[in-house]
């Protein structure tokens, strides 16, 4: 790789750092959770801590680290759940350490990785010490990305992290290759170890990177002259050498994961759901006026100093600006999803590209291109030794600061001024004058004094999103309708119609639910559940039951199943609004919360002596063990041994120690058939493909060392 002076240890220092500014309004409470003000709801406190808190008592109680999560959803794979961070190391952080501590660390180490990352990629283009700064400080510390740390994305924001490494070493190793230099498979082992990386933080976030880095690599190829054919050949090589590590890193995730995706509800995204969360044409206008305190996911400001600098490199028209101009306008068209052809034809053409749920996302990599726009325009302005004339760098932040005051006075004039204007003016018309009086008057502090005013224009935006709230108020929000439904829950499952137990304080209690949230469930079980309380629901949802439009406590009628439920061993429903269904009892009212007891409710096991339905003629079993990964019951045959526990490839069976065969009771849980007389049972999750996934992740890794090794 391409040596430019990073001196040591200053730049991580120095990206580390920023990144403590970015995440300023977490210093008052490190252990607090970081939310989007406006939100309700984030996705550390409903997946990603319950995940850590499974993972915690599972390992303090059994001795094992769960392939299988009981805690939601009435059980589904966890080892295949992207939220679940278990093949990605930095995600341990989270586990070992407490409360909101862990992730709020790991996002400060990705907001500096990705820094650092973006400075080396522009490094490599050849840009000096202050475009370099430049580059790293406005792509860790664009909006977008602190949004999403405020909506709780860990997983996205940790993919994000390595994307500007992905392309600086798919870009070294597409270099490498043509010029047949030596280490050009090493290079392209490196660029797919860390694309295979990204993918174990973030599945969704692979397509993304790959076609940046993808193009990265054919447009370094291409730039001067067409390829001859054996550059060609070995371009092609580094290519698939790159693609054959991303898969080895990956299957650790990959091979459980696809398995989980083509049962769950994922598989069945319409054009709408697809579509749902694209970015409004109208909304592109947020790329010059900011909006504070908008919703992350249809952010499109980057800073206005991050615009004019931009701005200027395009004025002064470098060959390699060209490149990150057309990523800027690719990101643009497809986060504007199915109002472009963009997104059809890319759908189209890319494989998998119809499992992505959220267009607006792509807005991530226009980022990164106005980032390093930015920085070839930072790095025009320091390296221009015309002391009188202007550069052409400079004609950017003049003219926008001009353009925005212009802006400013007309939205003033016509009653329409609002506060983002305002301020991207005031900002705007500051970082124009200091860029023309440091020019004439103090040229080594323009850069400084540039950088400033960017991470004023940052930080501000980053305040108006991001807000802590306490770990205690968070982890202990209604603690006490949890605490009264563990007490009376005797092993059994809870569900509520409207979340009334938050999934982190029904994992702190060790309460086990058949609702939930997370993006892939299982369709089998989704449309058990709607069977069980009256929702009819087409489009996907991450949710279940699929909240109406007004939230999770607005009141959608449901119609309870009593009796498919106590299949699911459901035996306490807890609701925010009164529920009307034959048989319910009430169990009383916490906090204004009603908690109703369900009759029908069946053991978490039993032994049915005839076919049909479980009312008739049927048995409890004499002992039951439990793990996440591990059931142990003993049980009097002969007749279905049924589990209320979902059915899923994976588990085994064995009946006194012989290999069983498992079978499907009711569409949606286990069950065995028992012979006569009193037997052992054992079931077991020993998934193949989370085994072999390891095993190939792990190989990968060691060839990746001997790789660089022998170099």
């Amino acid at each position: 790789m391409r040596k430019w002076s990073g001196r040591g240890l200053l730049y991580p220092l120095v990206f580390l750092l920023a990144a403590l500014l970015w995440l300023a309004p977490l210093w008052r409470e490190p252990a607090g959770f970081a939310f989007w003000r406006p939100a309700a709801f984030t996705d550390l406190l409903v997946s990603h801590f319950p995940n850590a808190e499974l993972v915690r008592r599972s390992i303090s109680t059994w001795g094992e680290i769960p392939l299988w999560n009981p805690t939601i959803l009435s059980g589904a794979p966890f080892a295949a759940d992207p939220l679940a961070g278990l093949f990605y190391p930095p995600f341990w952080l989270g586990i070992l350490l407490p409360a909101g501590l862990g992730f709020n660390l790991i996002f400060l180490l990705h907001l500096a990785w990705a820094g650092w990352g973006a400075s080396w990629l522009a490094g490599r283009e050849g840009i000096g010490r202050a475009g370099r700064l430049t580059a790293g400080l406005l792509f860790a510390g664009t909006p977008k990305l602190i949004g999403h740390i405020g909506l709780g994305h860990l997983t996205f924001v940790a993919a994000i992290a390595w994307t500007p490494w992905i392309l600086l070493l798919a870009g070294e190793a597409a270099t490498a290759a043509r010029e047949g230099s030596r280490g050009w498979i090493q290079r392209s082992a490196a660029a797919g170890a860390a694309w295979g990386l990204a993918f174990l933080a973030d599945p969704r976030w692979l397509i993304p990177s790959g076609l940046a880095a993808g193009l990265y690599a054919i447009w370094g190829l291409l730039r001067d002259r067409l390829p001859a054919r054996r550059e060609t050949a070995r371009a092609a090589g580094a290519a698939g050498a790159a693609a054959v590590f991303a898969a080895g890193i990956a299957a650790a995730l990959a091979l459980p994961l696809a398995e989980f995706a083509s049962l769950s509800t994922r598989a069945l995204l319409t054009d709408a759901d697809r579509m749902a969360m694209q970015l409004p044409a109208l909304r592109l206008v947020g790329v010059f006026v900011p909006e504070p305190g908008g919703w992350p996911e249809w952010l499109t400001y980057t800073g206005i100093v991050t615009l004019g600098l931009a701005a200027g490199a395009l004025f002064a028209w470098r060959r390699s600006m060209r490149f990150w101009l057309l990523i800027a306008a690719i990101a643009w068209a497809l986060a504007l999803g199915d109002q472009t052809p963009a997104y059809a034809a890319f759908e189209a053409i890319v494989p998998g590209a119809g499992l992505l749920r959220v267009p607006a996302r792509f807005l991530i990599l226009a980022a990164l291109a106005l980032a390093m726009l930015a920085a070839h325009g930072m790095d025009g302005l320091v390296s221009s030794h015309a002391a009188r004339r202007l550069p052409r760098e400079l004609f950017g932040p003049l003219g926008l600061a001009l353009a925005t005051l212009a802006a400013v006075l007309v939205a003033s004039s016509a009653g329409t001024l609002q506060p983002g204007l305002l301020g991207a003016g005031a900002l705007a018309a500051v970082a124009g004058i200091w860029a023309l009086l440091a020019h004439w008057r103090a040229r080594r502090f323009l850069a400084p004094g540039l950088i400033l005013i960017a991470v004023v224009d940052l930080m501000w935006m980053g305040f108006s999103l991001l807000e802590v709230r306490d770990d205690g108020a968070a982890l202990s929000e209604r603690e006490a309708v949890a605490e009264e439904v563990a007490g009376g829950a005797d092993g059994e499952r809870s569900f509520s119609p409207s979340y009334s137990i938050p999934q982190q304080t029904a994992a702190i209690q060790g309460l086990e639910l058949a609702d939930g949230v997370n993006p892939l469930q299982l369709r089998g079980y989704v449309a058990a559940m709607g069977q069980a309380t009256g929702f009819n629901s087409p489009a996907y949802s991450v949710t279940l039951p699929p909240f109406p439009a007004e939230g999770p406590r607005g009141e959608w009628e449901p119609q309870l199943d009593l009796g498919r439920l106590g299949l699911l061993s459901v035996g306490l429903i807890v609701s925010d609004f009164p529920l009307v269904s034959e048989g319910l009892e009430s169990a009383g009212v916490v906090d204004g919360v009603h908690i109703y007891r369900n009759p029908q409710v069946l053991h978490r096991a039993w032994v049915q002596r005839e076919g049909g339905e479980p009312r008739g003629e049927w048995a409890p079993v004499r002992s039951w063990e439990w793990s996440p990964n591990r059931i142990v019951v003993e049980a009097e045959g002969p007749g279905l041994l049924v589990f209320s526990e979902v059915v899923y490839p994976g588990w085994r069976a064995e009946i006194d120690g012989e290999r069983g065969t498992l079978e499907s009771a009711y569409g949606v849980l286990r069950a065995v058939q028992l012979p006569e007389g009193r037997h052992a049972v054992v079931l077991e999750y020993r998934p193949w493909r989370v085994g072999a996934g390891i095993a190939i992740s792990l190989l990968t890794v060691i060839g990746l060392a001997v790789l660089w090794i022998r170099r």
